[in-house]
């Protein structure tokens, strides 16, 4: 028998709330590098760890919504994945696989057996991979069982430390490369980092920042008519321009090309109420207009630093691209396993490519995936992708405050997946959790109503003849109901 029903105010709900905006603060605080920081990211793996069972406490006690379902059939697949690629398997099997033969050739110089082993060629870097997905997946589960007050109230508490990030980066330009409150050995010592290691990662968070100050204000300071008031926007705006602003300090250039269609979306949210209903071949048609509105502002963005245009030109990363890919091809269908890329790259790396840097990542965490993962990691992706756009369509006509945490929700995983591609933001455990919150606001609570259907008479007439039938002049009809005994 359940102890309460959906939407009641209840202990375990209250407390959900509560660590998710704490598992949100410590993510952004102690989790934002992906060499340095260990005890501090696992101190995050283990808090992220307890709101994922208290999660799944609540998610046994509730009804599952449908909206839920494949969602988190996809949560529990790509968390399966790392596992799957640890389990042991027979000499028979995995010598047989792609890229394996220089493996055999070894043992075989050794005179030794080949023992089980998993698909992975690097066990520790499969199970690294299985705990880096805590902090998302438990955010995720979180955020669905949630009502509207405390999606709110993990937004805000993501927006605070957001924004505290940003004046500690505007402190850091300020007092220069020797500033002590640079927290990490390997930093950009001359950009504005905030909490992290990397700047690009701190881009990341400033973009996830806009929406979310936009859906808080717009949620806290509305007016009469349900709609974000004067003052929400104003205020929204100055702390738009404050992020975009800082977001330009960080000297991330894919910073620099998504902050301008993040905000054109940020100012969509406080105006979508104000917007007439468009069919969707408009909305289509205007979405399309505004990427490339978007992008020519970018573009000019990024062509006003001719520094950085040239640094990219001649940035050896995207050099070591094509080798990543070869060795993608190679190590079809599963991979080479999650966590194998470096010892990979080091082994395939060109004469002509290698440089003094050190590259721990491909800087475009599809081709990572695709080499690591194999069709497995790249056919998860693309249902996640599905589902983000199907979602994200439903959210911007979801009316109301949780329509409004919706389009958060789409703005954020958006930004996230398009700086994914020039670089691996998500592999920070901030960025982790940060993901997990904005798919999670595009899913209704469990107390949240389905969007009211089309009214009769919008919608299209079935085709054929009538039901009704004519009757003479001056007949009465009568309603018929059968008489109870």
């Amino acid at each position: 028998m359940r102890d309460y029903h959906i939407g009641a105010s209840s202990l375990p709900a209250r407390a959900l709330g509560g660590l998710a905006a704490l598992l949100a603060a410590a993510a952004i605080v102690f989790a934002g590098a992906t060499r340095e920081g260990e005890l501090l990211n696992a101190g995050v793996r283990l808090l992220a760890l307890l709101v994922l069972l208290l999660a799944a406490f609540r998610l046994s006690r509730i009804d599952l919504r449908t909206e839920w379902r494949r969602p988190l059939i996809l949560a529990a697949a790509i968390a399966a994945l790392p596992l799957i690629q640890l389990i042991p398997l027979p000499p028979l099997i995995w010598t047989h696989l792609p890229g394996r033969g220089e493996i055999v050739a070894l043992y075989d110089a050794a005179g030794m057996p080949p023992p089980w082993h998993g698909l992975g060629l690097n066990p520790e870097g499969s199970l690294n991979a299985a705990l880096a997905l805590l902090p998302g997946l438990a955010m995720f589960l979180a955020i669905i069982t949630v009502e509207t007050r405390g999606r709110v109230f993990t937004a805000l508490v993501a927006v605070a430390f957001a924004l505290a990030g940003t004046l500690l980066g505007l402190v850091q330009v300020a007092e220069g490369p020797e500033s002590a409150l640079r927290f990490y050995d390997t930093t950009n010592p001359s950009s504005a980092v905030g909490f992290f290691s990397n700047r690009n990662h701190q881009a990341s968070l400033q973009l996830v920042a806009m929406p979310l100050v936009t859906a808080v204000l717009a949620a806290t300071f509305p007016n009469r008519r349900g709609w974000p008031s004067v003052p929400a926007m104003v205020i929204a705006a100055a702390l738009l321009a404050l992020l975009a602003v800082t977001t330009v300090l960080t000297d991330s250039r894919a910073g620099m090309v998504l902050y301008p269609p993040v905000v054109a979306a940020c100012a969509l949210i406080l105006l979508r109420d104000r917007i007439p209903k468009l069919s969707g071949r408009v909305v289509l048609i205007t979405l399309g207009g505004l990427i490339v509105f978007g992008g020519l502002l970018a573009g000019g963005a990024l062509m006003s630093r001719p520094e950085l245009v040239a640094e990219l030109a001649s940035d050896p990363r995207m050099a070591g691209l094509p080798t990543v890919s070869a060795e993608a091809l190679r190590q079809l269908p599963f991979g080479a396993g999650l966590g194998a890329f470096d010892e990979i790259y080091r082994s395939r790396e060109t004469i002509e490519g290698m440089q003094s840097a050190y590259l721990n990542h491909a800087h475009n965490d599809l081709l990572e995936l695709w080499l690591e993962a194999g069709l497995p990691g790249l056919v998860l992706v693309g249902l996640f992708v599905v589902w983000f756009g199907r979602r994200s369509w439903d959210a911007w006509r979801t009316p109301g405050m949780d329509g409004v945490l919706a389009c958060a929700g789409s703005i954020i995983v958006g930004a996230l997946l398009l700086h994914s591609l020039v670089d691996y933001p998500l592999r920070t455990g901030a960025m982790s959790a940060m993901l997990g919150l904005g798919c999670g606001l595009l899913l209704p609570h469990p107390g949240q109503k389905a969007v009211v259907a089309a009214p009769a008479e919008d919608r299209p007439r079935i085709a054929g003849p009538s039901r009704r039938q004519a009757l003479p002049g001056g007949t009465r009809v009568a309603s018929w109901r059968p008489r109870r005994r």
